[in-house]
């Protein structure tokens, strides 16, 4: 009876009061529908942000060089990544899976009438590997081209629209000019997206040794990308990394690093 009789109150007092029984049950309706649509927003927010990073790779470490401050004043040069660094990595970094490296600067591209500044990027061809790219057309080139210095592109999926080309399969077997010199196309990468580090599809790929004493005519290094074992072994495999790299520049104890290594999830 007592439950009865409660209820009977309740829905007196509702009829009574028929106004601000309204405005209570919209209050509480807004209340819990902006929650909802905050918690969705939010959770849609960090899947892009997973997303993202997925695309980067999640085991993906990337090495640059950079200016050192000495005496509390900034050196005005920048340290010099060589593949003497790279092979100090292979062999004190047993965390690390793989090394990639790469040189890359904006020329000037011609296919046909059409021209265009792009980001030319030499590497070896275990950039796929490492970088986490994949083919969609054509092929990537070989070590063989690699070695002998042969003058074969990739092309980066947005490469397309800025060198006025319809499709992949177009430009397969192409000429196009790097920075005067005609270098056939062999392959076109898949559509990756943008990411932290910019846009990674505006970029055409050539064989490290064509690049470095054709196209480029330095020994240096712009970026050396290294993949760890897994993602667990991230942390470890970067300070292996920075022992390495330091041992190769010969950095004495307490001096500062003359390069910095970035986590791909730090972004």
């Amino acid at each position: 009876m007592l439950i009865a009789e409660t209820i009977r109150v309740a829905v007196d007092a509702l009829r009574a009061n028929k106004l601000r029984s309204l405005l209570t049950m919209l209050g509480i309706v807004i209340g819990i529908g902006s929650v909802i649509t905050m918690v969705a927003l939010g959770n849609g927010a960090q899947s892009e942000i997973q997303a993202r990073i997925a695309r980067l790779g999640t085991t993906v470490l990337q090495i640059n060089p950079q200016r050192v401050n000495q005496g509390g004043v900034q050196t005005t040069s920048v340290a010099r990544l060589t593949t003497k660094d790279v092979d100090m990595i292979r062999e004190r970094s047993p965390h690390v899976e793989d090394v990639n490296w790469q040189q890359d600067r904006n020329l000037q591209v011609v296919w046909k009438n059409h021209n265009s500044s792009v980001q030319v990027t030499g590497t070896p061809r275990n950039f796929l590997t490492v970088r986490g790219f994949t083919i969609e057309t054509g092929r990537m080139f070989t070590a063989q081209e690699d070695a002998g210095r042969r003058r074969v592109a990739v092309l980066g999926h947005n490469v397309l629209d800025l060198i006025g080309a319809d499709n992949a399969e177009q430009m397969i077997g192409e000429q196009i000019r790097i920075r005067g010199v005609g270098f056939t196309v062999v392959g076109v990468l898949t559509q990756k997206g943008t990411t932290g580090f910019g846009d990674n599809d505006e970029q055409i790929l050539i064989p490290w040794n064509t690049g470095r004493f054709q196209t480029f005519g330095t020994p240096y290094i712009n970026d050396i990308w290294t993949l760890a074992t897994s993602e667990d072994s991230v942390n470890v495999a970067m300070a292996e990394i920075q022992a390495a790299v330091r041992r190769s520049h010969k950095i004495l104890a307490g001096r500062p690093d003359d390069f910095i290594i970035r986590n791909q999830s730090d972004l």
